[in-house]
């Protein structure tokens, strides 16, 4: 007998992107690790923090990561996905990884924080918006549209310019779109390195996602500066702007995935790359 209230088509779009889930999860973890250890040996001496502290910590870098860990997944979806539908796959997981680095690092990590620091005297010093989630931050852009400094300095919460406020609320958002396209960039990756030998094809891709990430990390950095003129300069379009790194990235390995000679990959495996189109 059928059950009335199953969802099939539901069952199998969570099962398509469950390899991809797993793949960015695991890499996420590992860099979360790295950078846990590493921070804790060669930056800072260990602290006595308390459990609400380390969550803080460790959920905002693990917001930080999985963007970028998408990649791996949009690999995983060209390894064990069947060709029909995979780059809608790759969008949908995408979405998923973005959304779970939007709620790390700005619901559970600010969350964390502000628990952490609700003992201390100087709370509302500290924090006089509240946690620094979504909503704490549209507080303080209130706050400071409507009492304007006479001179905005960033780093203070009440002096901080509304361009800078914007800015770091459409952050988080950009990463989300980023996570879509990185892994839908590791789904291109895995298509154009597929004819590959093991070793040059699992360099390849390293090499693509290493690139992606870091283009993509260095135009946030260079966009965002803090001694940049915020009272000027529009935070949302500061923002958004990164994204031309992945969008052109993408166009690029579009057009290799459909020329008819690959040559660069062809010269690495020693035998003519084998086009796929048919995703």
């Amino acid at each position: 007998m059928t059950r009335r209230f199953e969802r099939p088509g539901s069952t199998r779009g969570m099962a398509a992107m469950a390899p991809a889930l797993k793949a960015a999860a695991l890499w996420a973890l590992g860099l979360v690790v790295v950078i846990v250890v590493f921070h804790t040996i060669a930056v800072a001496q260990p602290q006595p923090w308390s459990g609400q502290m380390w969550l803080a910590y460790v959920a905002g870098r693990l917001g930080i990561v999985l963007p970028f860990a998408a990649f791996a997944g949009g690999v995983a979806i060209w390894e064990r996905n069947p060709a029909a539908g995979r780059t809608r796959v790759a969008v949908l997981a995408g979405l998923v990884i973005g959304l779970a680095s939007y709620a790390s690092s700005e619901v559970v990590s600010p969350l964390a924080d502000y628990a952490a620091l609700a003992g201390e005297p100087d709370l509302a010093e500290i924090r006089p918006f509240g946690p620094r989630t979504p909503a704490g931050k549209l507080r303080q852009l209130r706050f400071v549209e409507a009492n304007p400094p006479e001179q905005y300095r960033m780093g203070d919460m009440t002096r901080t310019p509304p361009n800078g406020i914007r800015l770091l609320l459409h952050l988080p958002l950009v990463a989300v779109a980023f996570s879509v396209l990185n892994s839908v960039l590791g789904l291109q990756a895995a298509r154009l390195t597929t004819a590959l030998r093991t070793p040059s094809r699992r360099n390849g891709r390293l090499a693509i996602g290493l690139a992606g990430g870091l283009a993509f990390f260095g135009a946030v950095f260079v966009a965002g500066q803090p001694g940049r003129d915020w009272v000027a300069l529009s935070g949302a379009v500061a923002a958004w702007l990164p994204l031309a790194v992945p969008l052109l990235e993408a166009m690029v390995l579009k057009a290799m995935i459909y020329r008819e000679d690959v040559s660069v990959f062809g010269r690495l495996s020693g035998r003519q790359p084998f086009l796929w189109r048919g995703t």
